[in-house]
């Protein structure tokens, strides 16, 4: 890290310019994961709202548990508004009532076929909780991973300098299911892939961004006639900006620029882009199979075991 707080690249980051829990508490123990939107107490690195459930941060409260966008299901308010609501900003549609559910509750794992997460597991989890007379509450995990520590700094890359490595999906991350619904046997819901990002790109402070209008870096990285980024001495990426400007190389690519940008902002601040992912999965007699659209539209498939009622 040099002296103004930017963290050096990685090597591995420079030339691609060019984490599930490993220890899961039962199902009925829920109080006990490290894990956002959970019923406090929280573990460590986390807040207990006033609403009783966990998040990352103070801000996070605020935003309710469908992140940013204002109150899940609102769309509107909040740092994340002009982004079309931020992320979550379907919540509240689609729910769907614990009795229709019930009958498949429980804790299903498995793995995905054909792909692996950056720790070399296939895993995937899901969790689904039923409470009497409520609405069913969905929540994804992939791989093998731990849950990252909320980020605290916003001139260092989160959860690591390797953030290409996550962006099929953040192991160890809770994933919200979204657009939920379930006629038996069949369960389909969707995930926000960059949603673990939304404290991250909270910390952001816009800049004027030739390119996207704002942005969390004030222009591109510069590169090289091989097509490699340029670097200072430090290891971070040059900006092509007057005068030009140094940044975390993981900030400047993919975090505040891409195609799209894992932040999107506007003059009043910075929310996750709401890439969604989609899932299709039959479940039956303790068996599920189906598939999402995991890793960038290729169709995956899914095979589950239930292992908790």
């Amino acid at each position: 890290m040099n002296a103004h707080g930017i963290k050096k690249a990685t090597t591995g980051t420079r030339f691609a310019l060019g984490g599930l829990l490993s220890a899961m508490a039962a199902l009925g123990c829920v109080d006990q994961l490290p894990t956002s939107d959970k019923p406090c107490p929280c573990a460590s690195g986390y807040v207990c709202c006033d609403s009783g459930r966990c998040a990352s941060s103070q801000s996070a409260c605020d935003m309710g548990p469908g992140g940013a966008g204002g109150h899940a299901g609102t769309g509107s308010g909040g740092r994340g508004g002009s982004g079309g609501g931020g992320i979550g900003g379907t919540m509240g549609e689609n729910r769907v009532p614990s009795d229709v559910i019930a009958e498949v509750a429980g804790l299903w794992t498995g793995y995905m076929e054909g792909f692996t997460f950056p720790s070399g597991s296939d895993k995937i989890t899901i969790s689904i909780v039923a409470p009497p007379d409520d609405f069913a509450q969905v929540n994804v995990w992939f791989g093998d991973a731990a849950q990252p520590l909320p980020p605290t700094d916003p001139n260092v890359a989160w959860p690591d300098e390797n953030v290409l490595s996550h962006h099929t999906a953040l192991e160890g991350w809770p994933y919200q299911a979204l657009d939920l619904s379930y006629e038996s046997p069949r369960l389909r819901f969707s995930i926000s892939r960059w949603s673990p990002w939304q404290d991250w790109c909270f910390l952001q402070t816009p800049v004027p961004n030739p390119n996207l209008g704002w942005a969390c870096v004030a222009g591109p990285a510069r590169y090289d006639n091989s097509g490699q980024p340029v670097v200072d001495a430090q290891g971070n990426c040059i900006l092509s900006t007057t005068p030009p400007m140094a940044v975390d190389c993981a900030k400047a690519f993919p975090l505040c620029m891409g195609t799209p940008p894992m932040c999107q902002c506007d003059m009043n601040g910075c929310h996750a882009e709401d890439l969604r992912a989609t899932f299709d999965i039959a479940l039956r007699n303790g068996t599920g199979d189906g598939s999402t659209d995991l890793p960038f539209g290729t169709a995956t498939n899914i095979r589950l075991t239930k292992t908790t009622p």
